[in-house]
């Protein structure tokens, strides 16, 4: 008899992080992660399996983190990265298999690879040290841990740290020998990598030089001159070129994803003309694309495939270039995450949901989708929650009605009305993800008789741009009302009991601090890394100087009589922070650089001194701002226990009567 989840399956949970298809058969290679709980870290492995039948076969140990396998373009080999000795390098696995060997060798770690066309080399990115340019004193590397020189911006990142130490260039490497030869320096950052189909040049995305260094543009770069040729420059954050194959109708072309301003989440498709040097975008503000390195060129290059997120789904699609024609060729009942093309057409896709966790799964046209892969065999002997995708009539902000878009979880088999846990999620521009490692709590809850309602109100992407820009410098003033009629709709349907909690991380933290200052009808909440003073915020976050700008139409120091900075104040959730009576928990990463703890900290201390709700601050040592999703085993699973007991515990308790 299947049993209730329990928040401690995280580490049983088996995630396909990427995968590759072979150049040439229908099969996939693809890497599988797991928990490492004796040294409370992961282990990936390399798999492989054909998509016309028979077992998955392991390809690597996966007593290391073995990731980002790459078919070389005969089909014989397999190129990925691994931790085993130590620093990330690259290795080369036979596809047939037999032992992985090392070649080459980067002192100080490999970041990505790709092969070029004859298969003779890879393109490498590797990592660098880097002296930052001082007018105080010493320009040579400090002794890790004693000093951080910064004269430009950005200099951390969530996840890092101080970046301004190293920098990532580009290499060419023999494959047979591992011999390497550097093709860009400077002081700047290569983030991807694409070879031509002639291999005579490498377009790059890097970040720009200067002051003000987070923009990224897209790069030719020649690889047997290292001449480099700027290709955009109008585009906010330009990245991941794709190339169109040797068979493309008419000329050379090159797509790549990129926002249309810095600081705007919503990524869309560009074409660059080789010929005409004409950039333009494809598909207009319509598309939303969610993952850049998945692109893959179509047979005859007319149009691409990628991952795109349309009315909060994520699913592959086919956009012809021409006119930007949009074509869903494989879609799932929550969410595709990874996919690539095999060379007849057919996709590999692995995909989620809140029912049903990460698998394989093979799409082609007029057929089912068939999975590829059994992972998560525990899952089938735990009792899964009811899940439904609908819409709610929510008031739209200026005085009239409109609908949006929620996922429902229930009790698995229980119609009877209990407690209501809205879960708000990132962003604002962004939707509700479905992946377990995002919401661990969801199904322990929903097993006890909770209802979750995960709302894409309005900010959310995916919905048009009108309907995200909606949102920017007025945040919790427009989605907060929208929230609670949904919520009064469940309760009106009998669905829940009027007993309701709220949750959120990141702008979803926002969310749920700006919600237990101006509604007094939760009886718990949790708030998980959130944005809570918006001012201190941008200039504190590795992002919030562009980012914040953005979602507030300026910057907080310009503008006569401080209008600019009104809608900084207005809208942060601790100038408010009196007004709580909802018992809160505050959970955090102590090396958060997106939001940094200090947000936390500061909505913490004046709820503790202004009021008189019940409130706590767990913070966890050198966990980033992804400790939920990405954090240390151990703390994933603290994390979702001390959620769930925090909204049993205080559920149970109605607020204080107003005095």
């Amino acid at each position: 008899m299947p049993s209730g989840p329990r928040v401690e399956d995280l580490l049983r949970y088996e995630r396909i992080r990427e995968l590759d298809a072979h150049p040439t058969e229908r099969r996939i290679a693809y890497t599988v992660e797991n928990a490492d709980e004796a040294n409370d870290s992961y282990q990936s492995a390399i798999w492989i399996v054909d998509a016309d039948g028979g077992s998955p076969r392991r390809m690597t140990a996966g007593l290391s983190r073995d990731n980002s396998p790459k078919w070389s373009p005969d089909g014989k080999t397999i190129a990925f990265l691994s931790n085993r000795a130590g620093g990330i390098q690259v290795y080369l696995l036979p596809a047939e298999g037999g032992e992985a060997t090392q070649v080459g060798n980067f002192q100080h770690g490999v970041v990505d690879i790709a092969w070029s066309p004859d298969g003779g080399s890879l393109a490498v990115i590797a990592v660098l040290p880097n002296a930052p340019v001082s007018l105080s004193g010493d320009n040579a590397p400090a002794t890790t841990g004693q000093i951080e020189i910064v004269s430009r911006l950005p200099y951390k990142l969530d996840g890092m740290g101080y970046t301004l130490g190293e920098v990532t260039h580009l290499f060419v490497m023999d494959a047979a020998t591992g011999n390497a030869r550097q093709l860009t320096s400077g002081p700047f950052e290569v983030r991807a990598a694409e070879w031509s189909p002639d291999g005579r040049q490498i377009y790059i995305g890097r970040t720009r030089e200067g002051r003000l260094a987070h923009r990224t543009d897209i790069w030719s770069i020649d690889v047997s001159t290292k001449e480099a040729r700027q290709i955009t420059q109008d585009i906010g954050m330009a990245q991941t070129p794709k190339c169109a194959p040797q068979c493309a109708q008419e000329g050379h072309y090159v797509v790549f994803t990129g926002s249309r301003r810095e600081g705007d989440a919503q990524v869309r498709l560009w074409l660059y003309d080789v010929a005409s040097e004409e950039v333009r975008c494809v598909g207009g503000d319509a598309l939303e694309v969610v993952d850049g390195q998945s692109i893959s060129w179509d047979r005859d290059g007319r149009g691409v495939l990628l991952l795109a997120a349309r009315r909060g789904i994520q699913e592959v699609a086919h956009i012809a270039l021409e006119d930007g024609a949009y074509d869903t060729v494989a879609a799932a009942d929550g969410h595709i995450s990874g996919f690539k093309r095999l060379h007849d057409d057919a996709v590999a896709a692995f995909a989620e949901s809140v029912s049903e966790l990460n698998q394989l799964y093979l799409y082609e046209r007029e057929s089912a989708p068939r999975a590829l892969t059994a992972l998560n065999a525990w899952w089938r002997d735990r009792r899964a929650p009811r899940v439904a995708y609908r819409q709610f009539s929510v008031p739209d902000g200026d005085g009239g009605m409109e609908a949006v878009d929620g996922w429902v979880i229930r009790p698995p088999g229980d119609d009877r009305p209990g407690p209501l846990l809205i879960d708000v999620h990132g962003g604002p521009a962004s939707y509700v993800l479905l992946s377990y490692a995002s919401h661990p709590y969801w199904q322990s809850l929903a097993d006890a008789g909770w209802t979750i309602l995960a709302l894409n109100a309005v900010g959310s992407s995916s919905y048009g741009r009108e309907f995200s820009n909606r949102l920017r410098e007025r945040w919790g003033e427009l989605d907060l009302p929208q929230h609670l009629a949904a919520a009064s709709t469940l309760e009106e349907e009998g669905v829940c009991d009027g007993r309701r909690a709220i949750a959120g991380k990141s702008y979803g933290g926002y969310a749920s601090a700006w919600a237990v200052t101006h509604a007094r009808c939760f009886r718990a909440a949790v708030v998980m890394a959130p944005v809570a003073d918006i001012e201190a915020h941008y200039g504190s976050s590795d992002s919030g100087y562009y980012a914040d700008e953005y979602e507030m139409v300026g910057r907080p120091i310009e503008g006569a009589d401080d209008e600019n900075r009104r809608p900084y104040s207005r809208t942060s959730p601790t100038r408010y922070a009196s007004h709580v009576v909802t018992p809160t928990l505050m959970l955090h990463g102590k090396d958060d650089q997106r939001c940094p703890v200090t947000q936390s900290e500061d909505f913490f201390v004046r709820i503790m001194t202004t009021s008189e709700a019940p409130a706590e601050l767990v913070l966890y040592p050198s966990e980033s701002h992804h400790f939920l999703e990405t954090g240390k085993p151990s703390v994933r699973v603290d994390v979702g226990k001390r959620i769930v007991q925090w909204l049993t515990h205080w559920i149970e308790r109605e607020l204080p009567a107003r005095a």
